[in-house]
């Protein structure tokens, strides 16, 4: 799914009154541009709750009691009578607590009350999955997708263009350059974009094509954390490095 179709089905579920809708991301910060801009022409206000501000509406904490979740949760019944969307974050750990069951319930009457006619809806952000079997039916799930082609390459020039007119750095803003670099990024969030460039301009003090091999590097580090996979570089690297398979290089070499 690439973003314009993120966009697109997130916007019918809101219309469409659809009460919970879990959206998989590390990106909150993009999502919720996202979100916003989505939500921006429906007439409706924004509520977000994190674990350390609580209930929040255009940045102002709306009760420091909110910052329990269940008495969120309780101001939220009250508060979907008017037009709202609530942005649930750092929620997921909540529902593998001993007290699950009470946010479960809750998150289940705020849903029913929704279902009924409120012209609200709600919406889960969490890095991981985390559905518990009494929510499986309430909730609706959306994969929000990393940054394609066209937005890394939006990221990169907006990157760049705060250090233009920089005399200490020597920066290449041709399109072969964004291209090699856009290409290279593909797969990485918009803040692993952003590092990557920013230790190249403290390491290098430049951008440029030569750049690609940071990002790869950034690359290596996301395979490595997530304990499963292992980046092997293919530089220097031929067919006798690879164990067995010997039909398969015959194969290779005569083609």
């Amino acid at each position: 799914m690439n973003l314009n179709n993120f966009i697109n089905e997130l916007n019918y579920l809101i219309r469409a009154r659809y009460s919970i809708i879990n959206v998989n991301t590390f990106e909150e910060e993009r999502a919720l541009d996202c979100i916003r801009k989505i939500v921006s022409p429906l007439n409706k206000r924004i509520i977000t709750w994190t674990l350390t501000n609580g209930l929040e509406h255009d940045g102002k904490a709306l009760d420091n009691k909110s910052i329990d979740l269940s008495n969120a949760l309780t101001m939220a019944i009250e508060l979907a009578k008017e037009p709202t969307i609530f942005v649930w974050i750092d929620v997921h750990p909540f529902f593998k607590s001993q007290s699950s069951m009470a946010y479960i319930r809750k998150f289940k009457e705020l849903s029913q009350i929704i279902r009924k006619g409120l012209p609200s809806n709600s919406i889960i952000l969490s890095p991981v999955l985390e559905i518990p079997i009494e929510l499986q039916k309430e909730i609706t799930l959306l994969d929000f997708p990393l940054p394609d082609l066209n937005t890394t390459t939006d990221i990169i020039n907006n990157f760049i263009n705060c250090y233009q007119g920089n005399k200490n750095l020597t920066i290449e803003k041709s399109k072969k350059v964004i291209d090699d670099l856009a290409r290279a990024a593909i797969g990485l969030s918009q803040a692993e974009i952003e590092n990557s460039l920013a230790k190249s301009l403290v390491k290098n003090h430049s951008i440029s094509s030569e750049e690609v091999n940071l990002i790869l590097e950034e690359k290596k580090q996301i395979i490595r954390k997530s304990g499963i996979l292992e980046y092997i570089s293919t530089e220097n690297f031929d067919l006798d490095n690879i164990g067995g398979l010997q039909n398969l290089k015959r194969w290779l070499q005569k083609r």
